[in-house]
């Protein structure tokens, strides 16, 4: 299964080549999240048309707080895919009792038809310790995989009994999750893969990518865009809608970050991964205009596409949790470091 195709489209040319390529490499299935939902509402008629299963991470039901149960059968042994949904409207998900019931209800189910049970939860940590806190979920899944993108782990941590595989930000690598479908309890792995330029590609997909560029050259730049996406709302951005916010920043050792390395003469990759929210997103060094570079909004609050895209508040993280600073003030380079006043310093708003 492709997890997430990113929020990589402005236009649904792009996502047809991602899922031509997908269907080159034999992929079964893949999950997709409310941003891909909303840029794209042909993709899942786009995703049957080459005979590929789609687990939406959005509805515009209410009710529907799940995608239906996809299973694969791998040997003697079947897996079972559920993808736990937000409400495409509203960015919100079955984060109550009621809502958490009826997903508890609907897991229970779906256990029955599958021998191991993974769950792509868009629910945040906080819901998903709710969730697996409830005691008829105890034991239920074998696997959850939380699509919160203020975390920045890649491994699997165990939340009340449950494996919990955290992402990792910045769209510098593919995750490659293996399950071990052995005789007993399943077993997870995770190996990342960096995603470079110089990465070899399958000859049929480097000939599908190659034909889709030079058919795009000439179109206007939602297209081809003339400078890199990014990945991640600049505080540019942000400020023109949270002007006193932008304006505490401007003037914080956070906005100055690269500017620091700069006079250090520390411009180099284990540097910049912190002091740069470009570097952690695209791997390459650049001379940015004003406002676009440093430790930005995104670096703390998540990446902002879905909230600049939609205004949702709920698809930003507003408290800023101790694991997102402790990234990068870390021991080794930040031994100071104290949370509580370590944010009072940097109080903006």
């Amino acid at each position: 299964m492709l997890l997430d195709l990113g929020n990589l489209a402005d236009t649904s040319a792009k996502y047809e080549v991602v899922l031509d390529a997908a269907t080159l490499l034999g992929y079964d299935a893949l999950a997709f999240g409310p941003l891909d939902s909303a840029r794209c509402p042909e993709l899942p008629s786009l995703v049957a048309e080459r005979g590929l299963v789609g687990l939406a991470g959005a509805s515009q039901e209410p009710d529907a707080w799940f995608s239906p149960l996809w299973t694969k059968d791998v040997g003697t042994r079947r897996l079972g895919v559920v993808h736990v949904q937000t409400l495409l409207a509203q960015q919100a998900g079955p984060t109550d009792g009621d809502g958490l019931g009826q997903l508890e209800s609907a897991l229970r189910a779906a256990r029955t038809q599958c021998d191991v049970l993974v769950v792509i939860s868009r629910l945040g940590l906080a819901g998903d310790r709710r969730l697996l806190a409830r005691p008829g979920a105890r034991g239920l899944l074998d696997l959850l995989i939380e699509v919160d993108e203020a975390l920045s782990q890649a491994e699997v941590q165990d939340l009340e009994g449950t494996p919990v595989l955290l992402p990792r930000r910045g769209g510098g690598e593919v995750g490659e999750l293996r399950i071990d479908l052995g005789a007993g309890q399943a077993k997870f792995a995770v190996t990342l893969h960096a995603v470079t330029r110089e990465a070899p590609l399958a000859p049929d997909v480097d000939g599908l990518v190659n034909r889709f560029l030079a058919g795009h050259a000439k179109e206007a730049p939602s297209v081809m865009p003339t400078r890199p996406e990014w990945g991640y709302a600049s505080a540019a951005k942000c400020v023109q809608c949270h002007v006193a916010a932008g304006t505490s920043w401007a003037g914080s050792r956070h906005a100055a970050a690269v500017e620091t390395l700069q006079a250090e003469g520390r411009l180099g990759p284990d540097c910049l991964r912190c002091h740069s929210e470009y570097f952690r997103h695209n791997r390459v060094g650049a001379v940015l205009p004003k406002g676009d570079d440093g430790v930005q909004c995104a670096t703390c609050h998540g990446d902002g596409v879905v909230h600049s895209a939609t205004g949702v508040q709920a698809t930003i993280v507003r408290s800023v949790p101790e694991r997102v600073c402790v990234d990068c003030h870390d021991q080794e380079h930040s031994p100071h470091f104290e949370y509580d006043s370590y944010l009072q310093r940097m109080a903006h708003g």
